[in-house]
């Protein structure tokens, strides 16, 4: 075994020279300096080297100022520009920004975490020293806990060197309210609270949006508005509507109120005016119905008027029938323009002494006097709709469904109970034409007219026959 052996001096800034010292096979000898507590060693090669300093005063042969030591790569002891420590703020691959005194931090390339007291903060592109600063000349972003408050912060591009002056973005307050857009303090904030999404202000909205374009928002006065902030579609209550009550729901439009099936299908708008349109966006009066959306379809039009024509049937774009009111008895008009018709020729009445006239009682009671639609059919068929004793069976709903009862998260407490339903048989009831059976009617009547014309005529020649003979 190798025997170590030491020497020693008294004198300060004494160094051992290479023939002080030995590191033969037998053994090796250590040199120390008392005075300036330094340790040192001759190399194989002849070489005496310091093995070691006194620990408040230990230098490194080479290195950087303020690096922290660590072994590389090759296990070597060294230092350099990846971790830097000033005394009381680090580095990692950076130089550690000017912060002031009182604060500890840790600088990551451009970022900086912060320690203050019990707050921390973690900045981006900002140091702090007698206030936040910017370490270069671009935007910044500072997050930080202060007294159980979370805090957002924002900046615009400033100079290097500068002082910040942050927006505060966003908080998350130590009630656990999330606040979008302003801090607790603030007059005019988005927050998410007590399960909920909340606009607080006396008049700032809550908004929704895609793609960075406002789509819809809940106003002021609580209307749901969608579109835009000029949006013309509301839903909300009915406490400002004239007429509506705080109770009462409102779908409102500043403009018409259009409705829509099958995809982006108009079926029915109620216009600005107030006006029901089905099946055409142009008007006609207080309710318009078409067929379709050709002109030559269908239509009938009901008008407001206190007077006038009350109900419009419209075919080929014309009027083609009518209901009028005069405030005293109401018409009912059917067109019977002779542009209408072809093949004029006198109604056939030969057999309208076969119709059966007679007087009843309807089921509910009141009593009138007509026609039997059944008996009218065997005599003039086209003045009757319907068979004789038709029915139609109908799906009828006996128990309406009961939708699924959900809690407060959303999960179902009880299923959906669908409805009870059951087919049942209705009859369906002939009609009758009274406006043909009253043409008829009326050549009947003129028939008998002309009979009676005739007779009148032929007493009259009697009568001047006969006074004629009692004068000779």
């Amino acid at each position: 075994m190798a025997t170590l052996l030491t020497k020693k001096s008294d004198t300060a800034s004494s160094v051992p020279l290479a023939a002080d010292l030995t590191n033969a096979a037998g053994g090796a000898e250590l040199a120390v300096n008392t005075a300036d507590k330094r340790l040192y060693s001759k190399t194989s090669g002849g070489t005496v080297v310091e093995l070691g300093t006194n620990p408040s005063s230990m230098t490194l042969p080479s290195g950087t100022a303020n690096g922290v030591p660590y072994l590389n790569g090759s296990k070597v002891l060294t230092s350099g520009s990846a971790l830097q420590f000033d005394g009381t703020n680090l580095g990692l691959g950076a130089t550690p920004s000017a912060w002031g005194s009182g604060q500890k931090a840790i600088d990551v390339n451009g970022a900086g975490v912060m320690g203050a007291g019990v707050n921390g903060y973690f900045a981006s592109n900002a140091y702090f020293n007698a206030g936040w600063k910017y370490k270069t000349s671009s935007t910044v972003a500072l997050y930080s806990q202060e007294d159980g408050v979370h805090k957002w912060n924002i900046a615009a591009s400033g100079t290097a060197g500068n002082a910040i002056s942050f927006t505060q973005a966003m908080t998350l307050d130590a009630s656990g309210n999330l606040l979008v857009g302003a801090n607790s303090s603030s007059t005019a904030y988005i927050a998410v609270a007590n399960g909920g999404l909340t606009s607080n202000g006396s008049s700032v909205p809550l908004k929704f949006g895609i793609d960075g374009t406002e789509r819809a928002r809940i106003d002021s006065s609580g209307w749901f508005r969608f579109t835009q902030s000029t949006a013309t579609g509301y839903l909300g209550s009915a406490a400002s509507i004239s007429g509506g009550s705080a109770n009462e729901f409102c779908v409102r439009s500043d403009n018409a109120l259009t409705f829509a099936t099958g995809g982006a299908s108009e079926r029915a708008r109620i216009d600005s005016s107030g006006n029901l349109l089905v099946g055409t966006t142009t008007s006609g009066g207080r309710l318009t119905v078409r067929l379709d959306s050709t002109t030559a379809s269908p239509q009938y039009i009901i008008n407001a008027a206190a007077t006038g024509t009350f109900i419009k049937f419209e075919g080929n774009g014309s009027v083609l029938g009518s209901i009028t009111f005069n405030g005293s008895n109401t018409a009912y008009n059917t067109t019977s323009d002779r542009r209408l018709k072809n093949n004029v020729r006198p109604a056939n009445a030969a057999k309208f002494m076969d119709i059966e006239f007679v007087d009843f009682e309807w089921v509910d009671g009141r009593h009138d006097c007509g026609v039997i639609a059944e008996q009218l059919q065997t005599v003039y068929p086209d003045l009757v709709l319907g068979k004789v004793d038709a029915t139609e069976v109908r799906t009828v709903e006996i128990t309406p469904a009961v939708p699924a009862v959900l809690d407060a998260e959303g999960n179902e407490v009880s299923p959906e109970v669908p409805a009870v339903t059951e087919e049942q048989t209705f009859p369906v009831y002939q009609q009758v034409n009274y406006t043909g059976l009253i043409g008829r009617m009326g050549t009947r009547v003129q028939m008998l007219q002309r009979t009676v014309d005739a007779q009148a005529a032929l007493i009259a020649m009697m009568e001047a026959r006969l006074a004629a003979l009692e004068a000779k």
